[in-house]
């Protein structure tokens, strides 16, 4: 197997093994991040949108250190995670606005 295809089936094992045990729901995880941002910085982002803070997070480090392997690994990780969490919100399986938004 390449490089390029180790890369995403290691993300793979993370995401669906040891930290979707350790961490929990990747959804949940998310909108409680998102929860969190929200409360401080009084706006209202969705766990999709703090999948995708997260990835663009990883994209900035590489740009300083292009060869910082677990970067491209997490990009995967966060670009399944924000695919499923996109499925779900579609499917109208979670509750797509943040819980500042649904109290107001």
């Amino acid at each position: 197997m390449t490089e390029r295809g180790r890369v995403p089936t290691e993300a793979a094992a993370l995401i669906e093994g040891d930290r979707c045990h350790e961490y929990g729901d990747p959804f949940e995880m998310h909108k409680r991040a998102a929860d969190i941002y929200n409360a401080y910085a009084g706006s209202s982002i969705t766990a999709h949108d703090m999948a995708m803070i997260l990835l663009s997070v990883k994209m900035a480090r590489l740009a300083h250190m292009p060869l910082h392997r677990d970067s491209y690994v997490d990009i995967c990780g966060y670009a399944g995670i924000g695919y499923e969490i996109a499925d779900r919100m579609d499917r109208g399986l979670v509750n797509s606005l943040p819980e500042i938004r649904a109290e107001k």
